[in-house]
């Protein structure tokens, strides 16, 4: 916890900056450097926001790949996810997106002889008024 005290803070230019200078080895992504990169990139994240995670596409589009950066659900984190990739600069090699998109493809979950599809998948939801302890 004390040594969260004494991190820097950077602002969006600092990161995309960072970002720029490094953005080479994040397109040219490859088993062998995964680690090392995203523990970096990890680190300049959570020097802007301790909230933010991100991901990168597999596939290209149009020679670019995308670079996600998301707030993996934390609602109080989804102004600076917008902040950051509103100040993004041109890159171009990656498309800069604002949080995961919804995926079209039919996606399976198998847990031991169970498999889940995404039709089996739904929730529902109510509003409650009171804090029940």
């Amino acid at each position: 916890m004390l040594k969260n005290l004494f991190k820097k803070k950077i602002t969006e230019k600092e990161f995309w900056s960072w970002f720029e200078k490094n953005s080479d080895d994040y397109f040219q992504l490859d088993e062998n450097n995964y680690d090392l990169l995203f523990n970096k990139l990890s680190l300049q994240l959570s020097k802007y926001h301790k909230n933010l995670t991100f991901e990168f596409s597999v596939e290209m589009n149009q020679g670019k790949r995308e670079f996600i950066i998301s707030a993996e659900g934390m609602v109080s984190a989804f102004p600076a996810v917008i902040k950051l990739v509103e100040e993004a600069p041109t890159l171009e090699k990656f498309n800069i997106v604002a949080f995961r998109q919804r995926q079209n493809s039919e996606q399976e979950i198998y847990f031991e002889n169970i498999v889940l599809h995404t039709k089996d998948i739904f929730f529902t939801y109510r509003k409650i008024n009171k804090w029940i302890v």
